[in-house]
């Protein structure tokens, strides 16, 4: 694991494995002050025990360290959930 890594907590994983499952079109904010829009579709853990979020934006696939993100906020209207701190 990259010694700068902090994994989220399981409460807060849970809200980005819904976004994908549903493939919302998501906002992450990021700990850097960054908005992105994005479709979310799944999370993956690499062999570093690093965790990441893949999202499809302008696109591409891309993907960003969970720790990184400060919020999630769903844009679908009937979303299960709304915005979600995660970090």
């Amino acid at each position: 694991m990259t010694s700068d890594y902090k994994p989220i907590t399981c409460d807060r994983h849970d809200f980005l494995e819904i976004a994908c499952l549903y493939h919302y079109d998501i906002t992450i904010e990021t700990i850097d002050e960054q908005r992105i829009r994005g479709q979310a579709v799944t999370t993956r853990t690499l062999a570093d025990k690093t965790e990441w979020l893949v999202y499809k934006c302008d696109d591409s696939t891309r993907q960003i360290h969970l720790d990184r993100i400060k919020a999630i906020t769903p844009l679908a209207p009937m979303a299960r959930f709304q915005r979600q701190n995660i970090n």
